[in-house]
C-alpha cells in the first residue's frame, strides 16, 4: 500500500487500473463512482445515482426523486402534484383563492362557515344551522324562514308572520288575514270637555281621549280587532261600550269583549272584532255617564243590521251632469251614482241605456230580490221624450221583463219648459230579467 509521502512529486498519471488506499484525499474537483460513507460538506454538482442517507442539503439544489417521506416540511413556493394527495386528521386548512375538488367535500364536527356565495348541487344539510352571509340559490326552501326574503315565492302552502311586501300576489283565490292578529290599541283616559268636543255641553262635563285626541270620530276596518284600553286610572267608574245611538238606547254586543276587570285598572278596556256584519255606525259612550265619547264608523261596503238605520246631519249625493243632450249620451253608468242632469235641450225620442259602467254589467252587480232606484233630468221640449229604456243593451219589456208607467202609458212628448224628470226603480227578478216602475215628471 502507498502512503501520500510516496506520491510526493510525482507528475504522472495513476492508472485507471490501480486500488488507491489513503487516509484524506483533497482535490479540487472529483470524477468518477464514488463508494462508501462521506464525512463532511460536498460544494458542487453531483451527477449520477446517489445511495444512502444524505445528512443533509443546503443552498437551492434541483433534486428529482421517486418518492418523499418526511416527518414535517414547508414550501414557500408552488407545489405542483400530479397524483393523489392523501391527507388525514388535518385540523386547518387555509385556502387563499379557488379550491376545486372532483368529487366532493364531507364536512364533519363544527359544520362550515362561509364567506361569499356557495354554489351547491344535489345538496343535504342535516341538523343544526347553516349561516350564510351572502347569497343562497336554491329550487326548494323547507322549514322556517326567520328575515327578509327578496324576489319571487312560489308555493302550494305558504305561511307569513309578520309583515308582507310584494308588487304582485298571484295563484291564490283570496288573502285570509285573522282578526286577531291584526290588532290596534287605542290608550283611552278621561278628561274635562272643551268646546270643540262633539257633545260639548250634553250630558256628562268629561269626555273620552284616545291617544291624547279628544273623542275622535274612529274608522273601523272589517277583518281588524281594536281594543280600547281602559288602564289609565282615569277611567274610574267610566266603562266604554259601544251602542247603536249616541244616547245609548241599545247596547250593541256582537263581537265585543269587555271583560271583568274595572275600569281604571291594569289590563281594563274592551275588544271589538270587526265584520262585515258589524253596524255602519256605532258609538262609543260610558256605560255610566252621558254623551263622553263620539261615533265609530264601518269602511265596509255592506250594511247589515237588525236594527233600524238612522242617519243624522247633512247627507248629500253626487250629480253626474252633461253637457249636452240624452239622446246623444244614452249611456248611464250607475257607478258613478244614481241622478243624472243633462243641461242641452233635448229635441228628439232618446232611449236610456242603464249599465254598471263601460265593462261591468248592471246585472253582474245585482242579486234577485235587489233594487235600484235612477233618476234622469233632461232640459224639456216637447219634441225630446224618454218612452223605453235599456238596461245592458237589452230593451226592457220587449227582450226581458216588465216596463210599467205611472198614470198608465208611456210618454209621448216632453214638456214646454223647464226639465223633465224620469224615475226608474228597477227590481231584479231573474237573471238579466227586470221589473221596472218609470215615472215622467213635467215642470214649468
Amino acid at each position: 500500500m502507498s502512503r501520500i509521502s510516496d506520491l510526493a512529486g510525482f507528475t504522472t498519471a495513476l492508472s485507471t487500473t490501480q486500488d488507491l488506499s489513503v487516509g484524506v484525499i483533497t482535490a479540487t474537483s472529483f470524477s468518477g463512482d464514488l463508494t462508501g460513507d462521506v464525512t463532511g460538506d460536498v460544494t458542487g454538482d453531483v451527477t449520477g445515482n446517489t445511495s444512502g442517507t444524505a445528512g443533509g442539503l443546503s443552498g437551492t439544489p434541483n433534486i428529482t426523486v421517486g418518492a418523499i417521506n418526511a416527518s414535517s416540511g414547508t414550501v414557500s413556493g408552488n407545489l405542483s402534484i400530479g397524483g393523489t394527495l392523501t391527507y388525514q386528521d388535518v385540523t386547518n386548512m387555509d385556502v387563499l383563492g379557488i379550491g376545486t375538488f372532483q368529487q366532493g367535500i364531507q364536512v364533519l364536527a363544527n359544520g362550515a362557515n362561509v364567506t361569499g356565495i356557495v354554489t351547491v348541487g344535489v345538496t343535504t344539510i342535516k341538523s343544526g344551522e347553516i349561516e350564510v352571509v351572502g347569497v343562497i340559490t336554491a329550487t326548494t326552501f323547507k322549514g322556517a324562514l326567520t328575515g327578509d326574503v327578496t324576489g319571487d315565492v312560489t308555493g302550494t302552502n305558504i305561511s307569513l308572520s309578520g309583515v308582507a311586501t310584494a308588487t304582485r300576489f298571484g295563484g291564490f283565490d283570496s288573502l285570509v288575514s285573522t282578526a286577531s292578529s291584526d290588532k290596534t290599541t287605542y290608550l283611552v283616559t278621561v278628561a274635562s270637555k272643551t268646546a270643540d268636543h262633539r257633545y260639548f255641553g250634553s250630558g256628562s262635563s268629561s269626555g273620552y281621549f284616545l291617544d291624547g285626541k279628544q273623542s275622535p270620530i274612529v274608522k273601523l276596518t272589517p277583518g281588524k280587532t281594536y281594543f280600547f284600553d281602559q288602564s289609565d286610572s282615569s277611567n274610574s267608574s267610566h266603562p266604554l261600550r259601544f251602542y247603536l245611538e249616541s244616547d245609548k238606547t241599545n247596547q250593541y254586543t256582537d263581537g265585543i269583549t269587555s271583560g271583568s276587570i274595572s275600569a281604571g285598572t291594569a289590563g281594563a278596556g274592551t275588544t271589538i272584532v270587526v265584520g262585515d256584519s258589524t253596524p255602519a255606525v256605532l258609538h262609543y259612550q260610558c256605560s255610566s255617564h252621558g254623551y263622553m265619547g263620539n261615533a265609530v264608523t264601518n269602511d265596509t261596503t255592506v250594511v247589515n243590521s237588525n236594527y233600524d238605520t238612522r242617519f243624522g246631519g247633512f247627507l248629500k249625493e253626487g250629480v253626474g251632469i252633461t253637457a249636452g243632450k240624452l239622446s246623444d249620451n244614452t249611456n248611464i253608468d250607475v257607478a258613478d251614482g244614481n241622478l243624472f242632469l243633462f243641461t242641452t235641450t233635448e229635441t228628439t225620442t232618446a232611449t236610456p241605456n242603464i249599465r254598471y259602467d263601460g265593462s261591468t254589467t248592471l246585472n253582474s252587480k245585482m242579486d234577485v230580490g235587489e233594487a235600484v232606484s235612477i233618476t234622469i233630468v233632461t232640459t224639456a221640449a216637447a219634441a225630446g221624450y224618454a218612452a223605453t229604456v235599456n238596461i245592458d243593451g237589452a230593451t226592457v219589456g220587449t227582450n226581458s221583463g216588465t216596463l210599467n208607467w205611472t198614470g198608465g202609458s208611456a210618454p209621448s212628448d216632453g214638456g214646454s219648459s223647464g226639465v223633465d224628470i224620469y224615475a226608474y226603480t228597477i227590481m231584479k227578478t231573474a237573471a238579466s230579467t227586470y221589473t221596472v216602475v218609470a215615472t215622467q215628471t213635467k215642470t214649468a
